[in-house]
């Protein structure tokens, strides 16, 4: 039988590995993480879960010197990419939905798609691009390209994050 001490040590040790257990829970993850991001990129959805807020249709890029001959044909442009990258529904670790023809995916080449890497920190999980054109996309669509959507902090929590600290607390019980 358990008295009332080792109980009191054991709800300590819980409580103060908890944060250490979770931590290294996504650490262990990055790939995951990295993963998350690029799918939701690719179908056109930043960190907050909503579409990126920039559509083919409506980017000024389009409209500048540097659009070469896509200037002033962002349609003709929307209509190239999706017939280059088509995206279709239910592929994904997310299951997202198909991609809306007139988002952009930031998929050109894939250079910036495979920049993304995320690293482990005290608080938890950074994830950004050292691509050298990371700065321009960021500028345009803001650090929330490299978030967790609500739907992937789900997936993780229930996929990897709930059974790993289920597990823990398991052992003090």
């Amino acid at each position: 039988m358990t008295t009332i001490f080792e109980l009191s040590r054991n709800i300590k040790s819980l409580i103060n590995g908890f944060e250490k257990e979770a931590l290294s829970c996504m650490a262990e993850n990055i790939p995951i993480f990295e993963e998350y991001v690029r799918e939701q990129l690719f179908h056109g959805i930043g960190g907050d879960g909503k579409q990126l807020r920039y559509t083919y249709l409506n980017d000024p890029f389009f409209r500048s010197p540097d659009a070469g001959r896509w200037r002033n044909n962002s349609k003709g442009y929307m209509y190239f990419k999706n017939n280059v990258l088509p995206h279709k529904s239910g592929t994904t670790y997310l299951n997202l939905p198909a991609k809306k023809g007139d988002l952009p995916d930031l998929h050109i080449r894939g250079d910036f798609h495979r920049s993304i890497k995320g690293k482990a920190t005290e608080k938890g999980i950074m994830i950004g691009s050292n691509v050298s054109f990371a700065g321009d996309i960021e500028s345009k669509y803001g650090n929330i390209i490299y978030g967790l959507s609500p739907e992937a902090k789900k997936k993780f929590i229930d996929t990897k994050l709930y059974p790993r600290m289920k597990s823990y607390v398991s052992k003090f019980i």
